[in-house]
């Protein structure tokens, strides 16, 4: 049952991402090509006015950057960044960028600061809503978007995510696919093929039913929806950005994506650190499933998105978790040869024939994903491509270990993160391989104390 839920709900998503690129006139192969490599001073925003908050702790490694791309690459741009509490020249470096006058600096202090992203997130959007009723501008034609200080998009991502949002009005929430900036390890490319092609296309293909899930990076929603969900939009959830898209779901909104523009950010390098990253991320996915009865007696859910919705939020469950067992459990049995299925016995062929049964059932979905990723990152040669599938096995120790933290931390009710930290990157920031905007940035101090959140909070 684990088996065939698993492969059949990422089969079919998979293969409606699929389907929807090609509608969209983006096949899969050709997503990175067909983007605008350039910004476009006449792109069409369709009356849309975008303000990106940016919430970040001691971020002065990366937020020169992403300020830069965004005013440079991002036609309608207003950058609003919350800087909870940094003792680094995270506010300076934002200051700096403040005479281009579409520049807002929103300041935390402790013992008010570094409580959590949501409450940054929801201080942010009190400095929008000034703003928009200041200019006086339609709440449903504001767009709010979420960056984390090292994202970096697409140039003209607005303008295709602008279209989205004025081709349906019942479009509340859009995120991009993601992808990982610096593949230079091993490590870090499986982040990306994890990223690009397994996370990107079922994001993707989560587009027929409108149930896309909100990520931390890359996510646009319009204003009136945030202002429905309520004055404080963002909740403390440990995953506050697929908390939202439940939030929004319940109330009836669409959520979308496209794959005309795509977001990139930093890969985590060290496996510790990944570990928590991951761990978090679990925790939060798994205690979202606490909503299902709400979802369930929304009035304006459709019964198709529900279920999908409800198929998403079971995946750690039903999926992840009992599969690390029945991993370990067939790898035990093909080593051992006790309790070979009847086809076989202890003999050499017994678990020739047993051997061949775990590979098809543990392989089979990896080399696939080889395959997309191929097609997907034209700057990955098949033969590595493939190389990596066949290495994700080992690789998925990482999610194995994460998940049963994950439960583990639900149980004892622990909460506490602490940040991850940035490396610093070129002024000229790298998109997937090449250069995009980004004024000469303010150059970093001397290594400055970055001095972890008392509580433990993590802003990423």
């Amino acid at each position: 049952m684990v088996i065939v839920f698993g492969l059949l709900y990422i089969t079919v998503i998979t293969l409606l991402g699929i389907r929807e690129t090609r509608r969209a006139g983006v096949p899969v192969a050709k997503q990175e090509g067909l983007i605008a490599a350039e910004p476009d001073a006449d792109a069409e925003l369709h009356g849309f006015s975008f303000y990106f908050l940016v919430p970040g702790l001691n971020e002065e490694e990366v937020i020169g950057g992403t300020i830069a791309s965004l005013l440079k690459d991002q036609r309608g741009a207003t950058v609003v960044m919350i800087d909870d509490g940094s003792v680094d020249r995270t506010a300076d470096i934002v200051r700096s960028y403040a005479h281009a006058g579409r520049v807002e600096l929103v300041s935390r202090t402790l013992p008010n600061a570094r409580l959590g992203k949501g409450k940054a997130l929801n201080q942010g959007i009190e400095a929008v809503r000034a703003d928009v009723i200041r200019r006086g501008i339609d709440t449903s034609k504001v767009i709010v978007a979420v960056m984390d200080a090292d994202g970096r998009m697409t140039a003209n991502a607005t303008s295709a995510v602008a279209k989205e949002f004025a081709a349906d009005p019942s479009v509340g929430g859009l995120q991009l696919v993601v992808r990982i900036r610096n593949r230079d390890s091993l490590s870090l490319s499986f982040q990306d093929m994890e990223f690009w092609a397994m996370a990107g296309l079922g994001q993707l293909g989560r587009m027929a039913a409108g149930s896309v899930s909100m990520g931390g990076n890359g996510q646009f929603a319009r204003l009136s929806a945030l202002d429905e969900v309520g004055a404080e939009p963002w909740s403390d959830s440990l995953t506050e950005d697929l908390d939202l898209g439940i939030s929004l779901a319940v109330l009836g909104w669409r959520m979308t994506s496209t794959p005309w523009a795509y977001v990139t950010q930093q890969g985590v390098s060290d496996l510790r650190r990944l570990v928590r990253q991951r761990t978090r991320w679990y925790q939060g996915h798994m205690a979202s499933m606490r909503r299902l009865p709400e979802l369930a007696r929304s009035r304006y859910l459709p019964t198709g998105r529900f279920l999908e919705l409800a198929a998403y939020l079971a995946v750690p469950w039903v999926v992840s978790l009992p599969w690390s067992v029945l991993q370990q459990y067939l790898l035990f049995e093909l080593i051992t040869g006790h309790g070979l299925p009847s086809v076989g016995d202890t003999s050499p062929m017994g678990r020739v024939l047993l051997g061949l049964i775990w590979y098809v059932v543990s392989f089979t979905p990896h080399v696939f994903w080889g395959f997309v990723y191929a097609r997907r990152a034209c700057t990955v040669p098949l033969w590595k491509a493939l190389a990596m599938a066949h290495l994700m096995i080992p690789w998925s120790y990482v999610a194995h270990l994460s998940a049963w933290r994950a439960l583990a931390r639900i149980i004892l009710r622990r909460n506490a993160w602490a940040k991850t930290q940035r490396v610093a990157e070129d002024s000229q920031a790298l998109l997937g391989g090449a250069a995009v905007g980004g004024a000469a940035l303010p150059g970093p101090s001397a290594k400055a104390a970055l001095q972890p959140a008392p509580d433990g909070s993590d802003l990423r």
